[in-house]
Order: structure tokens, then sequence, then C-alpha cells
């Protein structure tokens, strides 16, 4: 059966037949990126309610007893460069998107004990293939599958 082979090879992903395995060229990556963050994150303005859901989404799977963990699933490497190093303006500052925001997603994930996955400075993922700035191609699938059982296996309070 098709259908079984591809999820069997893809480790429960299922790509779309439209484009499977379409990766774009990375100078078109970049383009996205530049165009993404653009028009995303400039001019960034935090979220809280956005981080409250995230605390209460914690809390509850907390009560349920139900293991659980966060991931920043890979962007980009020139996206996730403009994230991390590009100074924009934050609340009359001049401060970058990921200084702004990294710090009070670490926080919430410590405050509720929950496992924190960013698969953007983790040297075990290694799958850069991208179809824009946001989004992995298809081919990184067992990549990132692999990733997330890998942690699923590591992680004390996951199992």
């Amino acid at each position: 059966n098709k259908t079984r082979e591809r999820l069997t090879m893809e480790r429960g992903s299922a790509s779309s037949d439209v484009t499977p395995g379409f990766t774009s060229k990375d100078e078109v990556v970049k383009k996205y990126s530049e165009g993404d963050y653009r028009s995303y994150l400039t001019p960034f303005v935090f979220n809280q309610n956005m981080l409250d859901f995230q605390k209460d989404c914690f809390r509850i799977l907390k009560n349920l007893n139900i293991p659980h963990a966060a991931i920043w699933v890979r962007i980009a490497p020139a996206y996730f460069d403009l994230v991390k190093n590009r100074k924009v303006p934050i609340d009359g500052k001049s401060s970058t998107v990921y200084e702004a925001w990294y710090p009070k997603l670490e926080k919430i994930h410590s405050e509720t004990n929950t496992p924190f996955w960013n698969m953007n400075e983790d040297s075990q993922y290694k799958c850069n293939e991208f179809s824009d700035a946001s989004h992995m191609s298809p081919n990184c699938y067992p990549d990132y599958t692999d990733f997330i059982f890998q942690k699923i296996i590591t992680a004390p309070n996951i199992k």
C-alpha cells in the first residue's frame, strides 16, 4: 500500500502529493526571510496574551497529569539570524526580537516545568531544507520526527 509506505518512510508525516520533497533554493529562502521579517516582526510588539494562553495550556496539562513539552520548530537559518540579530525598535529601545521574546518564553517553561525543545539552536538537529522562511521541506520530516521521538525517549517527565 503506497500510503503505508510513505507513512513509514516519513515516520508518520504525510506530505502532500502536490509538492513532495519541495525545497526552495537558499537565495529564495533568504528573500522569503527578509519579507516575512518585515511583514510579521517589524515593528515587533510582544503579545502577553499569547504567552498567558500558552502558560494556561501548560497548567491544564499538568493538572490533568498529561506529559507535555513545547517545541520551537526550526525556521530557515536566514530567518533565525534576523530574529536573533537584527535590531528593531521595541518599547522605545533598539533590541532584537529574540532578546525581547526568548527570555519570557524560557521563564514560563521554567515556571511550569515544561521542557522546551528549541530546534533552532539544538546541534542535534541538522536538516536545513525549507519550502519558505518558516516551513521545513517535506524532506526534513523524517529528521523532525526522529528529533521529537529522541527527545521524548530522553526527557524524564515526558514518558
